[in-house]
């Protein structure tokens, strides 16, 4: 009984993935670029980046079962989110490719300018599922904080 004991233990330990809790996107907080669109729209790039050999699910997936990738910003008395958008160059189904967002993307997020004074900082998180040659990971859940006065946006 022991023996069976420690031999679970074992294949337990052995099946753990250290990157189960890993993130596989980084937010390129220096390239975040913004621009006024008339009088009450912002529109804000996001620049992130994949971890080279892994790619993330599309937005918009082809198979219904695929985790989409989705970004929100937290609650805002200053502005409300109106559109996202996602730039990227999508590899299909091509040879030993998988369908996803490869190397690098951005999130557009178009802003309503409710209270310009007051907005200082934009809270948000992106949801994305990761996936490598073999297999996909959990869902992940990546939270950003732009501060208005790094992008270049003052009150």
């Amino acid at each position: 009984m022991r023996y069976l004991s420690l031999y679970i233990l074992l294949i337990l330990i052995c099946s753990c993935n250290s990157r189960e809790s890993d993130q596989f996107v980084i937010l390129e907080s220096k390239n975040i670029t913004h621009r006024r669109i008339g009088d009450s729209i912002l529109e804000i790039r996001l620049p992130f980046v994949i971890e080279n050999g892994y790619h993330i699910q599309l937005p918009n997936p082809s198979n219904p079962s695929f985790i989409p990738t989705e970004i929100s910003i937290n609650r805002s008395k200053a502005v409300n989110l109106t559109k996202t958008q996602f730039d990227f160059v999508s590899i299909a189904k091509e040879g030993k490719e998988f369908e996803g967002i490869y190397r690098s993307f951005n999130a557009i997020l178009y802003l309503n300018l409710i209270d310009q004074e007051n907005l200082t900082e934009i809270g948000g998180t992106l949801n994305y599922q990761t996936c490598d040659k073999s297999k996909c990971f959990f869902p992940r859940s990546l939270y950003f904080k732009i501060d208005m006065a790094d992008i270049g946006l003052m009150p």
